[in-house]
């Protein structure tokens, strides 16, 4: 089975997530963008994944720039998908896979903000578009360009 690691990275804080080539999720964290290329080395010795696949949002080509040398040391294809809208994408992500508790059973998700980094969500979804399972989707919220 072919797995790939799709990052979300940050300037504090990346998602990490490996998928199954089918897009099946089978481990996803938010980890110190600093502890990267151990996380990377650790999570490549587990599932030995053929795909590195960041968004190219905030701090990715300093990540890319990074990891390079580890790509290619261990033959890894590096990639680099749209991230537009992921975040909101990963918070409603993340309100359909987390119970809600307490008050927050009462107030709509979408006046919420979750209690937690949603990275590991968004990283989800950036693997997922790098399938071809997800788009990177407007959320309602379209931005007239002037």
């Amino acid at each position: 089975m072919q797995y790939l690691l799709a990052l979300d990275p940050g300037t504090e804080k990346t998602g990490a997530a490996v998928l199954t080539e089918t897009g099946e999720l089978c481990r996803k964290a938010v980890v110190p963008t600093d502890d990267l290329p151990t996380v990377c080395r650790r999570l490549h010795d587990t599932y030995a994944y053929a795909v590195l696949v960041l968004g190219d949002g905030t701090n990715s080509r300093r990540v890319a720039d990074s990891l390079r040398a580890f790509c290619r040391e261990r033959g890894i294809e590096q990639a680099v998908v749209d991230e537009r809208y992921t975040t909101e994408m990963g918070r409603r992500r993340y309100w359909r896979h987390t119970q809600r508790r307490g008050w927050r059973r009462f107030v709509p998700t979408n006046w919420q903000a979750p209690p937690e980094p949603v990275d590991d969500y968004v990283a989800w979804i950036i693997g997922e578009i790098y399938l071809g399972n997800a788009l990177p989707e407007p959320l309602g919220h379209d931005r007239k360009d002037r």
